[in-house]
């Protein structure tokens, strides 16, 4: 662009600028000035788009939703704008397409949730269904095919744990700042102030459990999403080599933990035990290591531990008789419903229709109660459970698919880890699978398979895949400094080859 041409295009915006805060008034001129600005960032920088995809899809779902104020959620209009400069910048460099194996499951699965808005009588739900994994694979394909370079990639990488510590920094404040709330659909669960109340556990007692959501809108996602990324900090941790840099991932990893302890769900405790496990199997963890946590843990919990979480947590009083029981239920419920319709399904969001008209549990009335004072519709109501989910929705097939899906982007991790020139990818290839296997240990506790959290590890897969094995293994190619705000405070990360 010539001098000329710059010099015509600021005149014209600062016209625009000048008469949009006359039209709308100056705060709403600000946020048109930022806004574009982000844009202009994006399509410059497709990687900034990678990075708010990932931040506000991980991070923030709950507030980064579309309502009625914004038609359209921040993560789609960023998804949108980065797609477009994404697919401009690889015609332009003439990049290849980021391919990986797992991806034919993928596209496989895809096409059985397509099938189903053909074939199934309930059209709205089906669309529903299908968009809602659209858009979760749209993560897949951004991240793979943008994060393409070390750099791009070791930022996408890194804003992974930004967006759990995110969310995790919002859910301790919910339950810790005075005052502050994140709204939720379900405003019944909630206090005019704090965190959601939980009153659908231990139905006996008259005292509530406030438990924390962050910015995902459900403590059990919260809780899932930690359990999911928490495991990659250790991988940072190894490479941080300032003072600062190592503060702030044990920082993040304290937020991560309190966050998960205030969701008060045992289920993500589970699913990160399995990843610590997995890790002790592979030897990158040290047994001593956990073991003394949770020593320390245990003698410092009175200082810490929130109201009745031991209750809670281990009591074989809620076992009988807290929302456990429901688990059960819905397992009864979605066998039955799966033998019905065993090979494609009932579609997407028939579960609960299904479970409110034939269940006979105890929780069948106090569900009907909350649907009638407004809180949702009997198709939001999921088992709880990622396969019982999947395979009631898409049959044998879909579940068959997703599950190909998982076991494929493990294997696609163990080549990486057996072929990488460099140990960093072989290492961060290994924690990654740890996170997978928290996320499939922590399915079976809740339907997670629309949260984002596992379409980005499976992009990121695809990416060092790419990067590991494409890359040639000199030193110089395999080192990453974060530039910008974290030298500023004087953290830096180097990336052994």
């Amino acid at each position: 662009m010539t001098p000329k041409a710059t010099l015509t295009y600021s005149v014209i915006a600062a016209f625009a600028l000048v008469a949009l805060f006359f039209a709308v008034g100056p705060l709403m001129a600000l946020g048109a000035l930022a806004s574009l600005l982000v844009a202009l960032a994006i399509w410059f920088w497709p990687t900034v788009g990678v990075v708010l995809m990932i931040v506000t899809g991980v991070g923030i779902p709950h507030l980064a939703a579309a309502n009625s104020y914004i038609p359209i959620s921040i993560t789609q209009v960023v998804a949108l704008l980065t797609i477009g400069s994404g697919a401009y910048s690889v015609w332009a460099h003439r990049e290849q397409f980021t391919y990986a194996p797992h991806f034919i499951a993928i596209v496989a699965f895809l096409a059985i949730v397509m099938a189903s808005t053909l074939l199934k009588p309930d059209m709205e739900q089906s669309r529903i269904g299908a968009s809602t994994y659209l858009r979760a694979a749209m993560f897949v394909g951004v991240v793979a095919c943008l994060a393409i370079r070390r750099s791009s990639f070791m930022t996408a990488a890194l804003s992974l744990t930004a967006a759990v510590t995110l969310c995790s920094v919002l859910g301790v404040a919910e339950y810790a700042v005075p005052g502050f709330h994140i709204p939720s659909a379900d405003d019944e669960q909630y206090e005019r102030t704090g965190a959601a109340v939980s009153t659908f556990s231990m139905e006996d007692d008259s005292d509530t459990i406030v438990r924390v959501s962050g910015g995902t809108g459900n403590y059990n996602w919260l809780a899932y999403t930690i359990a999911v990324g928490l495991p990659l900090n250790l991988f940072w941790w190894r490479y941080a080599k300032s003072s600062l840099a190592k503060f702030i991932v044990v920082a993040a990893t304290v937020a991560q933990f309190a966050a998960l302890v205030l969701t008060y769900t045992r289920s993500g405790f589970i699913g990160l035990a399995a990843a610590v496990v997995f890790l002790i199997w592979q030897r990158r963890l040290p047994l001593w290591i956990p073991a003394a946590i949770i020593g320390v843990a245990a003698l410092t919990s009175p200082l810490w531990m929130p109201q009745r979480f031991l209750d809670r947590v281990f009591s074989t009083k809620y076992l009988a008789q807290g929302t456990t029981t429901i688990r059960k239920d819905f397992a009864y419920a979605g066998w039955d419903m799966f033998l019905q319709a065993p090979i494609f399904g009932h579609g997407y969001g028939q579960f609960g229709p299904f479970f409110m008209a034939h269940s006979k549990s105890i929780y069948v009335p106090p569900l009907r109660d909350e649907i009638e004072k407004g809180a949702g519709t009997e198709n939001d109501i999921r088992p709880h459970n990622l396969y019982v989910d999947l395979a009631c929705d898409y049959g044998i097939i879909g579940l068959g698919a997703f599950a190909a899906f998982v076991v494929l982007l493990y294997l696609d991790l163990s080549a990486v880890r057996a072929a990488a020139a460099s140990p960093t990818d072989a290492d961060l290839a290994l924690l990654m699978q740890s996170a997978l296997i928290a996320f499939c240990v922590s399915g079976f506790f809740g339907n997670i398979a629309i949260m984002k959290i596992p379409w980005v590890l499976s992009g990121l897969a695809a990416a060092l895949r790419r990067v590991a094995f494409t890359a040639p293994s000199a030193p110089n190619l395999t080192e990453f400094e974060p530039r910008g705000l974290a030298n500023r405070f004087g953290a830096s990360i180097a990336w052994k080859s």
